[in-house]
């Protein structure tokens, strides 16, 4: 039986920056609008006002910084209807993290990967799928705020890594053809991570081409060696060896094996990733 619908988004920020109107339809927001938002989703629990002030014009507010900024809180409720709340302090977002799809996916990243490590790689797999779905172009688009549409991008990337690490382990587990292609989305957000390489290793001897897998460390192990004057992890290395003396096994279906150390224990190295160009979008 299927479980109760999402909540639907409120708050959109990985792509361009929109907000639910009056009918629920997402709007786009941008400029001032969206750093106040950005700043929000990064600190969804609230900003008191001088921070809220300082993260929306952060080359200098106005002279009536505090004026200015009711000012646009108040725009942004009158098309936004719900979506700010005030605080003691200063301003939160007025609707619950599941409404923000940030926060949706970093949730949905943590729930796969207890499914994942609890046997179930269907529900993992489905659940990252979904989160990945979320993502609609570069974070925080509409953003003049380069720190803030950084900071965002970074916390994006992070948790699509996440997903996409575990989805990779899912889709490996079910037998898949598409984790190969998880494990290459993978690469391309981390590409010195040594538990994303030894994914994409196993999805190619999983695949049949273990002749690539293990041209595949070679590449890896030399490119380390050459960026940070390291070799490939031991689990990563021990593989490689299974992989050449042919004791390398394929994956059992998942509901006849017992679980092995799930992707959040894999070692790993997770430099900062690549994002999407932003398209323009009208302003406040």
């Amino acid at each position: 039986m299927p479980g109760p619908a999402p909540e639907p988004i409120r708050l959109a920020v990985l792509g361009q920056v929109r907000a639910a109107g009056p009918d629920g339809a997402l709007l786009p927001v941008s400029g001032l609008g969206a750093n106040l938002l950005l700043a929000l989703a990064l600190e969804p629990r609230g900003l008191s006002t001088a921070r809220a002030v300082d993260e929306t014009w952060p080359d200098g507010a106005p002279a009536s910084g505090r004026a200015a900024l009711q000012t646009l809180v108040s725009r942004l409720r009158g098309a936004h209807p719900g979506l700010l709340t005030s605080t003691a302090a200063g301003y939160a977002l007025g609707v619950p993290g599941g409404a923000v799809d940030l926060l949706r996916a970093a949730a949905a990243a943590e729930a796969a990967r207890s499914a994942l490590a609890a046997g179930d790689a269907a529900g993992a797999a489905a659940g990252t799928g979904a989160a990945l779905a979320l993502w609609e172009g570069g974070p925080g688009t509409g953003g003049t705020a380069t720190g803030l549409v950084d900071a965002v991008a970074a916390r994006a990337d992070g948790v699509r890594r996440d997903l996409l690490r575990v989805r990779a382990a899912a889709l490996l587990d079910l037998g898949d053809d598409a984790a190969l292609a998880a494990t290459e989305d993978l690469l391309a957000l981390a590409p010195l991570d040594d538990g994303a390489h030894l994914l994409r290793m196993r999805a190619l001897h999983a695949a049949g081409r273990s002749t690539e897998a293990v041209a595949a460390f070679g590449a890896y192990r030399e490119r380390l060696r050459e960026a940070l004057g390291a070799d490939p992890a031991p689990e990563v290395a021990a593989f490689h060896l299974e992989l050449l003396d042919g004791t390398a096994a394929h994956p059992a279906p998942a509901a006849r094996r017992r679980r092995r150390p799930g992707p959040s224990t894999w070692p790993r190295r997770t430099p900062a990733g690549a994002r999407a160009s932003r398209p323009r979008t009208r302003t406040w």
